[in-house]
């Protein structure tokens, strides 16, 4: 294999850990075709929690809308994640692009995916599960602005360097950051957002849609909010 493709491979599988959130023991995921979730509970309110990757097999996406459907049908709404690039600015872009190496979009995993080779996956697509029985559909996800301000918040500027800034957009770069600093935002900091919105929610049954890795963290803020919460169902 080319040294070229190898790191791209590399960076593909770094960026499942990082921005679709699922571990490497849990890399099989992607190849799935059944998706699963877990419900909770306080007694007052009641998510689903369903395991999400943003690369995967036709089938698997076409069961999560399968599930959001059911979950609609019984009366609950959609939290899902996505940070929205197409509003963001190149500086913010580029900033996000240091972060995890690439703009994480949907034309950003295609490229991916094409340099991987693997015919069998696709990028995951949100407008498969919205506007399904209702529009009670909510995106609840950093910013890329908040995104930024997140990481700036904690370690400083993220000053652009000759290669962020020349490199064009859509083409990868390598990330130097530590991968704790980069873990906090992406994982916990948005966990924090997830949690803040669904305790302060008027909706008492939610469906949420969010990478795989992103489902401890949450629980945990819950609990810590309301001791009450406990998994009631897993499937």
């Amino acid at each position: 294999m080319k040294k070229s493709k190898a790191n791209v491979i590399i960076l593909f599988l770094t960026t499942l850990l990082l921005q679709s959130c699922i571990g490497s023991s849990e890399m099989k995921m992607i190849k799935e075709t059944k998706a699963s979730y877990t419900d909770y509970s306080n007694k007052d309110k009641q998510i689903r929690f369903v395991k999400m990757h943003h690369i995967g097999k036709e089938e698997f996406y076409a069961d999560v809308a399968t599930i959001v459907e059911n979950a609609k049908n019984k009366n609950y709404v959609l939290f899902y994640e996505w940070i929205d690039f197409d509003i963001a600015t190149d500086i913010e872009k580029r900033k996000a692009r240091k972060l995890v190496g690439f703009i994480p979009s949907p034309e950003g995993y295609k490229k991916l995916l094409k340099q991987l080779g693997d015919e069998t996956l696709v990028v995951q697509k949100n407008d498969q599960y919205l506007n399904l029985v209702n529009n009670k559909d909510f995106r609840v996800d950093f910013t890329p602005k908040e995104l930024i301000k997140s990481y700036e918040s904690k370690y400083g500027m993220l000053v652009l360097n000759d290669e962020d800034k020349n490199t064009p957009i859509e083409d990868f770069i390598e990330v130097k950051l530590p991968q704790e600093q980069v873990n906090e935002v992406i994982l916990n900091d948005r966990n924090k957002y997830l949690a803040n919105k669904i305790i302060k929610s008027n909706h008492s049954k939610i469906i949420v849609l969010y990478g795989a890795a992103h489902e401890v963290g949450l629980v945990e803020l819950l609990q810590e909010n309301d001791a009450n919460w406990k998994e009631i169902n897993n499937n």
